[in-house]
């Protein structure tokens, strides 16, 4: 049977379903009917396109649509009226894959048209961007850290992040730093990235701007007349004649801010031409001068809400590990892969410390890009994961690194000054594979948590001791290596370098990111922290509890 010959056959054969227009197929082998789906004794009609690619899905997209615009109003409805469904995959059967499409259309009719349910987690309303000039721009914002109340308006400064490339069209990426009102409104970019260099326009509104369907964004400016107000209205008008947002950008956005639940603000945002405000001013009947709205498109672009709740949402690691003070003491090819790790974790504050510069050698294994050259190693990886995260601040320094470098514990005043440091931090996580830098660490009188992560010869074993006495602890465990032989095939390099172990990116990888899960989990559970061994074997990884 062929392709239209089967839909034909489902669709006049499903016991809901009634054929209202003939079912035909256009030269790009699109096929279009009308159908309608009787629940309950009431036809709802729907338009239906099936593409070609169909019963595939085209990169996520559903080659089938269903459609009738009068439904708009309902939850996962796009504007052009196609119902938002998402159904399993089913390549290898048209007849189920269709089956299985008017399931999905079926069961949302009785969820959101028949009970009017409405789901639990929030849907932005939606927005139609227009680019102004051709460019796709999208607007990063986080919480603030401040309830704004209906009527607040004034000024924000927003940074350009960079220029991008979306589908072969132009696009530049915003970030939203501060609010002139309050003062402290801040969004939560670290210092790297809080940087200020344009100004826009601001308004609070407590309700989206949305149509009458309560789905759909307004579309002309004139529907903002009421929102916008005349004191609002007329600080766009002094800024306007003051021509301070001249100098700034070829752009000016509006941004417009509502809340999501009882404490949690979204944003949308208009732009324009700075050579073309939509607002003007005219005499009413009384002959005074009001502020109006023009009646043209909104130009509206995307927003994007980056609170680190949401940025690392998907990957969080515990709080009571990311919100506290790190320090990573040698960030060769363990350390570096351990801050990385941590920074794409949520880590908010990390200091780093190593004795070494970054070379070619190191780049293979290591969390280290090329392009930069011979240069230090702190600074270069700083840099990386300072352009991972938004979040992270990253110190390196040169006092606390000579100190530990030094091996300051002996003089009683050094001693102190080094311990003072070390106390700064929560969690200090020795990657250096130093054995003296243990036994001064197990010397010292530190109230930090100190893990200390050792590898084997071609990361077939990573040791993580953590706790008291780990020189000795380190010694005893790797005495048993060497008496194994694996660390008698090492890489020796050229030149009068020490061997050092060989193993690849994923091997280290792979050791670290699992102990990194171990503590995670302790840490969770609120448990002391046990010494561990991550092994691999045949690529099955295992963990053995001291």
């Amino acid at each position: 049977m062929n392709r239209l010959k089967t839909i034909e056959a489902v669709l006049n054969d499903h016991a809901s379903i009634n054929v209202q227009s003939p079912i035909i197929e256009d030269d790009s082998g699109t096929i279009q009917t009308t159908i309608g789906v009787n629940l309950e004794g009431v036809d709802f009609n729907f338009d239906i396109e099936i593409f070609a690619p169909y019963p595939f899905q085209f990169h996520d997209f559903e080659t089938i649509r269903f459609v009738n615009k009068e439904f708009s109003k309902y939850d996962h409805v796009n504007e052009d009226g196609s119902v938002c469904i998402h159904t399993q995959n089913c390549p290898d059967s048209l007849k189920k894959k269709l089956l299985i499409d008017l399931r999905g259309l079926i069961a949302w009719l009785e969820k959101y048209v028949i009970k009017v349910d409405k789901d639990q987690h929030y849907e932005h309303i939606i927005t139609t961007p227009l680019e102004l000039n051709e460019i796709k721009r999208h607007f990063l914002f986080t919480d603030v850290g401040y309830q704004f109340k209906k009527g607040d308006f004034g000024l924000f400064t927003y940074s350009k992040l960079s220029d991008t490339e979306i589908e072969d069209e132009k696009g530049e990426t915003y970030l939203i730093q501060r609010f002139d009102y309050p003062a402290h409104t801040s969004c939560q970019w670290s210092k790297f990235y809080s940087v200020e260099q344009f100004i826009g326009f601001y308004i609070f509104n407590e309700t989206p701007v949305n149509e009458t369907s309560n789905r759909f964004a307004v579309k002309n400016w004139t529907e903002l007349e009421s929102l916008f107000g005349q004191r609002f209205l007329k600080r766009i008008w002094d800024e306007k004649k003051s021509n301070k947002l001249l100098k700034r950008n070829s752009f000016i956005p509006i941004l417009i801010g509502y809340n999501i639940d009882s404490s949690k603000t979204h944003w949308q945002i208009a732009v324009f031409d700075i050579n073309d405000y939509p607002n003007y001013a005219e005499k009413n009947e009384k002959k005074e001068w009001v502020g109006r709205l023009k009646d043209s498109n909104i130009n509206w672009s995307y927003t994007i809400d980056c609170t680190p709740e949401l940025f690392f949402g998907r990957g969080k690691l515990n709080d009571e590990l990311i919100t506290k003070k790190i320090l990573i003491i040698g960030i060769g090819a363990l350390g570096s892969v351990l801050s990385e790790a941590l920074t794409r974790g949520g880590a908010m504050d990390l200091a780093l410390v190593d004795f070494d510069f970054k070379e070619p050698g190191n780049i293979c294994r290591s969390s280290y890009p090329f392009i930069t050259g011979v240069c230090d190693k702190p600074k270069d990886l700083a840099s990386h994961l300072t352009a991972i995260s938004p979040f992270i601040t990253v110190h390196f320094s040169n006092s606390l690194t000579d100190n530990i470098k030094l091996f300051k514990y002996r003089d009683k005043a050094a001693r102190k000054i080094l311990e003072n440091q070390l106390n700064e931090f929560q969690y200090i996580f020795d990657c250096s594979t130093d054995n003296d830098m243990l036994y001064v660490l197990d010397k010292l009188d530190v109230d930090s948590q100190i893990l200390s992560l050792s590898i084997s010869n071609r990361a077939n074993e990573l040791i993580c001791l953590s706790g008291s006495n780990i020189y000795q602890k380190t010694n005893q465990i790797f005495a048993l290596v060497d008496q194994s032989g694996e660390n008698s095939d090492l890489f020796n390099p050229i030149g009068c370098w020490s061997p050092t172990f060989k193993a690849s990116y994923s091997d280290i990888s792979i050791l670290v990111n699992t102990s990194l899960n171990e503590i995670n989990k302790q840490i969770s559970h609120g448990v002391i922290l046990r010494d561990f061994k991550v092994s691999r074997d045949n690529n099955d990884v295992r963990i053995c509890r001291y």
